[in-house]
């Protein structure tokens, strides 16, 4: 498992709201994946609207 960093944004409530998010995965997509989910359970936001601008591997 590796651990990857997702930035992007989403809005809520008529409002641009930025994130960052540390997640453990074995590939990109599958952190990809796993942000969407966080996101989106905690927010309420589709994923539609969650745009995430860069995901990366941590060193």
């Amino acid at each position: 498992m590796k651990i990857f960093e997702a930035t992007g944004t989403y809005n809520h409530k008529g409002e641009q709201q930025t994130f960052s998010k540390r997640v453990k995965a074995d590939d990109e997509k599958g952190a990809r994946e796993q942000v969407l989910c966080l996101i989106g359970s905690k927010q309420r936001i589709p994923r539609r609207f969650i745009e995430i601008t860069k995901i990366g591997e941590e060193k």
